[in-house]
């Protein structure tokens, strides 16, 4: 009987442990879709008008946000031209 229930408390325990992992994966890969739409609107945006300052900046930090809420989508040298024209994209 004690072994029937320590392995019903390991695998409810299991399971709840995965589960919320997966939530926690799903919210980020959300969240990251939800950025790069972002990212989209404000790039289709900042074209329209190149000259206009503040959807460069809306396409900045668009950018930004996107970086920081899907932080291993880019790395390296690309990682870093990228935060390089965000800090520059409107001066």
């Amino acid at each position: 009987m004690k072994k029937i229930i320590l392995v019903t408390s390991i695998l409810s325990l299991s399971f709840g442990i995965l589960g919320s992992c997966s939530k926690a994966v799903s919210t980020v890969a959300n969240r990251c879709d939800n950025d790069a739409k972002k990212v989209t609107d404000a790039a289709t945006a900042y074209s329209s008008d190149p000259a206009n300052k503040a959807k460069c900046q809306a396409y900045a930090n668009a950018l930004s946000d996107f970086f920081k809420s899907c932080p291993t989508y880019y790395t390296g040298t690309t990682k870093k031209d990228l935060e390089d024209f965000v800090a520059n994209a409107c001066k």
